[in-house]
Parts: structure tokens; C-alpha cells; sequence
């Protein structure tokens, strides 16, 4: 291979020198941090032993996403291989001619008897992508269990070897509650950590900006209200589910898209530098949901406040999904609300925000979502912004991930106490509750940071986010009541300062930006 090779990559090219010396051993472990690289492990086995070992190679993994991006792998021309797999689901002839075939963990549950049969009729290198979500008991372990023994070589390879819900993975040996990573006459152990990756400029380092507000929700008819951060979890929980569902929500998409802008503006400049096309590399945002409802919400909010061309991708439509990942990928598509989809799977290098509006604080979860922005994008790229509420909760998993990974984000509050595994599922946290409303803080480090630009552009920017705001006022009302209207909304402008838009400074701006969000959105 001519490609420069990373650390875990040039591991696994060399255990398949040793198998082809009459080294092989039962099983491989492959641990690679989320951007790593993990993708080009299969490339590297079926290239180096097949067919001078094994014959044909299976690579089940958990989504159909990562199917079709498992498939185009074997076509990047770095890997120059003759070695192709075809995308499957239970056909009788999957590999149709070629070295291999890639299906899901869900297609084998549905039929496993297919799949034992063609691999019991070849030297089948089983590579098992993800295989957290198999856990010991599951239908799954049972689906799979006589395919793993029917293999010539097991490969289990994941960015995160843990699962949320407390049970076990399937076929791994654990010492104490995590997956035992040493190495036995058995079983050879590949890792690649967070801090490699960073130090082999392989991924990129996230940089948090956390939110706080007060929210106010109705419990048993009693009505409640707490900051998102108070140190009171069980409080911060309901803060955070009623937050997540009402104005503070629209607040931090609304701080997102501004650094969002912050990135395409240094991008643009860039490419203006060098002369260039720039228009399908654009920084791209990934905003993540905490249900489908909602993300429906806030793709309205984007293109009535911003007029921006978003599109959704929830798993209520799989093949209109598809659709819009693949031009979020590769097209035009800037913008994605997602609900569980921006998990394994979705790789699409310019990502520079994420707005991580969700209530789950799984480890597991959070690090392949914060892993959608880690990937190497031209030069303009120095780091991910992720957006998020400031709980306690997400302070805990902050720093568990920035401790146990040595990620290199930027400062964070200092937090105490064990990390919580337990997995809240979307939308299902806090039923009993019924959220009235909440407001983001917009002050201190919140405050919108416009330095990355000329002082006349930012008063530009902010004078178009406020006639937004008036705009999103008048919007639907009669023009009697649209008069009436632009009064009041100038009226209130004036209160903070008594001026026209152009004759007003930044600072000034500023101020009545903050102030007419506060009373209409």
C-alpha cells in the first residue's frame, strides 16, 4: 500500500504478515477512538490474505449507512486494491464474484442461517464493526453466535468498547466492567487513542461552549423551575428535558449557527486567497435532536430566521434520509437535523459545529457524536465547536472523556463525582413532566464572539440577525397588524438604545440583538 499508514493500520498490516508466517491467532481486537481510521482495517485484511490465506471477507456492521460506506471504502484509489465487497442483506449469493460482502447486524438477526451456511462454505475473516450493540442475552448474540465459531478469523472492532445500559458485549472477555484490551496467546489487542490520533494529526480536537439557562416546567400540577446547572442532578434533568423543548433550545441553535456563519466567513476568505472554487467544501453544521417532533421544529426555525436550504434525517424516513446524508456529504447541503442518526456512520469531514441538543449522556453515545466533527478538513479547519447545555450531567461526561482520552479541547469547569452509564433514550426522559418554557443565559463566555471578522461586517451581521427578528415578528399578520407591530419592535429597540440601526455601535447592537431575543424568541 502506498498510503502512509496510522499506528493501529500498520498493526493490523503486520498480525497479517505473522497469520500468513503461521502465526494466526483466534481473534483480533481492534480499539480505535471514533475518526481514527477504523474503516481501512478491513481493506488491510482482505489486501494482505486474501486470497493467499482466506478466501472471502464479511463485515456486519450496525447501520445501513455505514453499509454503503463500508462498500465505497474498498474504492478510494490511496488503497489501490483489486479487492472489492458488495453491499448485502440476505442473499443466497452475497459476494455475487467478489472477495466479500457487508451487511448489518440487523439483516443477520432477521436471517442468520444464510449467512452460517456461506460461512461455513469459505475461510470467512468475520469482521464485526461496532459490536457493542450486540450485548451478552440479546437476539443478536444468539443470531450471531454459531457464525463467530463458523469463522476462520474474528476481527471485533469499535471506537467505543462500552455499552450505555450497564450489560456486557457479546464474545468479549471483560476484567472488571470494561472489555479486557490485553493481549493473550488468543487474542491480539490493536488500540488507538483519542491522544494518538491528535498527535498524528489524524483527527481534530473539539472545543465545548456550554449554555446555561432557567427553565420552568409543571410536575404533578405543581409548578417547578431550576438553571440547567444547578448541582441538584435530579432538578438539572427536568431543567434540561423542559430547556430542550422550548426557547432555550432555539437560543442554542440560534449561538450554532452564528459560529457556524464564524466558520464559512474564514473559509471563504481562504479560498478567496487562493483563488479558488470553495462552494462544496463549505464548514457544514450538524444539529442533533432530542426526538423527531422537534428536529422538525427546528428545521422550521432555520429556514424561517435564516433561510438556509436545511434538510432533515431522522430514522422516521430511511430512504428520504439517504438521501439528504448523501448531499450533506457530497452536495450542496449545509445544514443536517438529526435525531440517533449523527451516531456511527455519519462521516462528513466538514462538520465544524455541532449543536448538541439532546438529553443523552451516555459515554458511548457522546463520544461518536462529538466524533462527527473530528475529521481532517483543509486547513481552515483547526478544531470542532460543540454546542451544548450546561448540566451536570454533560460536565461529568466532559470531563470523563477529556481525562480518560487526554482529548484536547479547551478549559472546562471543574466537575466531581463517578461517571452515570446509564442510557436515557431520546425523547423518553422526564414523561411525567410537562415543559412551559426557558431561557438561555447570554452572558459572560455566551456572548456572541463576532471578532472573527471586520468590525463593519459584524455590525452587518447583527443588523440582518435583528431585521430576522422582525421579519419572524411580523410574519403571518395582517398588514393593519404588521404596522402596529413594527412599532412596538422599534419601540422596544429604542428602550435599549435610543438610536436607528445604522447610527448604533457594535456594543450598542449588540445589547438590543440580545434584548428583542429575549422578548420574541
Amino acid at each position: 500500500m502506498a498510503f502512509t499508514l496510522r499506528k493501529h493500520q500498520s498493526d493490523m498490516l503486520q498480525i497479517c504478515k505473522e497469520i500468513l508466517d503461521g502465526k494466526k491467532p483466534g481473534r483480533i481486537i481492534a480499539s480505535v477512538k471514533p475518526g481514527g481510521g477504523k474503516s481501512a482495517l478491513p481493506v488491510i485484511l482482505a489486501d494482505s490474505l486474501i486470497p493467499a490465506a482466506a478466501d472471502r471477507l464479511l463485515w456486519i456492521v450496525p447501520r445501513n449507512a455505514l453499509k454503503y460506506q463500508g462498500e465505497e471504502e474498498f474504492t478510494e484509489a490511496h488503497w489501490r486494491t483489486p479487492h472489492r465487497i458488495r453491499a448485502a442483506v440476505n442473499d443466497p449469493d452475497p459476494c455475487r464474484g467478489l472477495q466479500g460482502y457487508i451487511t448489518t447486524y440487523q439483516a443477520v438477526g432477521q436471517n442468520p442461517a444464510v449467512h452460517l451456511e456461506e460461512i461455513r462454505r469459505h475461510k470467512y475473516i468475520l469482521f464485526l464493526d461496532e459490536p457493542h450493540h450486540v450485548g451478552t442475552g440479546s437476539e443478536w448474540e444468539t443470531a450471531l453466535a454459531e457464525i463467530v465459531k463458523a469463522a476462520w478469523l474474528c476481527v471485533f472492532a469499535s471506537g467505543t468498547f462500552s455499552r450505555g445500559d450497564g450489560n456486557k458485549i457479546a464474545f468479549l472477555d471483560y476484567a472488571g466492567l470494561y472489555v479486557d484490551l490485553e493481549d493473550t496467546p488468543e487474542t491480539r489487542v490493536i488500540e488507538y487513542s483519542i491522544e494518538q490520533g491528535l498527535k498524528d494529526q489524524a483527527i481534530l480536537p473539539y472545543k465545548f461552549k456550554m449554555l446555561d439557562g432557567d427553565a420552568k416546567w409543571e410536575e404533578k400540577g405543581v409548578e417547578k423551575s431550576s438553571k440547567i446547572s444547578t448541582k441538584n442532578e435530579k432538578l438539572s434533568s427536568r431543567a434540561l428535558f423542559t430547556a430542550l423543548r422550548t426557547e432555550y433550545a432555539y437560543q442554542l441553535l440560534d449561538a450554532s449557527i452564528l459560529q457556524w456563519q464564524k466558520d464559512c466567513n474564514d473559509y471563504l476568505e481562504q479560498a478567496e486567497s487562493r483563488a479558488v472554487s470553495p462552494a462544496h467544501e463549505m464548514p457544514k453544521l450538524l444539529v442533533v435532536s432530542p426526538d423527531i417532533d422537534h428536529a422538525r421544529s427546528y428545521l422550521a426555525h432555520i429556514k424561517a430566521m435564516y433561510h438556509y436550504p436545511a434538510r432533515i434525517a431522522t430514522s422516521d424516513d430511511t430512504a428520504k434520509a439517504r438521501r439528504n446524508i448523501e448531499s450533506f456529504k457530497k452536495g450542496d447541503l449545509h445544514i443536517l437535523v438529526t435525531v440517533a442518526m449523527a451516531y456511527e456512520g455519519l462521516s462528513v469531514k466538514p462538520v465544524s459545529v455541532i449543536a448538541a441538543l439532546t438529553g443523552i449522556r451516555s459515554i458511548p453515545w457522546l463520544e461518536q457524536m462529538f466524533a462527527r466533527g473530528n475529521r481532517i478538513w483543509g486547513s481552515w479547519k483547526k478544531h470542532c465547536t460543540i454546542f451544548l447545555p450546561n448540566d451536570i450531567r454533560i460536565i461529568k461526561a466532559i470531563n470523563i472523556i477529556k481525562s480518560e482520552q487526554l482529548v484536547a479541547i479547551g478549559e472546562q469547569r471543574e466537575a466531581q463525582g463517578e461517571r452515570d452509564p446509564d442510557f436515557i433514550p431520546e425523547g423518553e426522559s422526564e414523561p411525567w413532566i410537562n415543559p412551559l418554557n426557558s431561557n438561555a443565559d447570554h452572558h459572560q463566555e455566551y456572548t456572541p464572539d463576532l471578532s472573527f471578522i471586520t468590525p463593519s461586517t459584524q455590525e452587518e451581521i447583527l443588523k440582518k440577525e435583528i431585521r430576522n427578528i422582525k421579519e419572524h415578528v411580523l410574519s403571518g399578520k395582517s398588514q393593519g397588524a404588521q404596522l402596529i407591530a413594527t412599532k412596538i419592535f422599534y419601540k422596544r429597540a429604542r428602550l435599549v438604545c435610543d438610536k436607528t440601526l445604522d447610527l448604533m455601535t457594535l456594543p450598542e447592537l449588540t445589547k438590543v440583538w440580545m434584548k428583542l431575543r429575549e422578548y420574541y424568541l
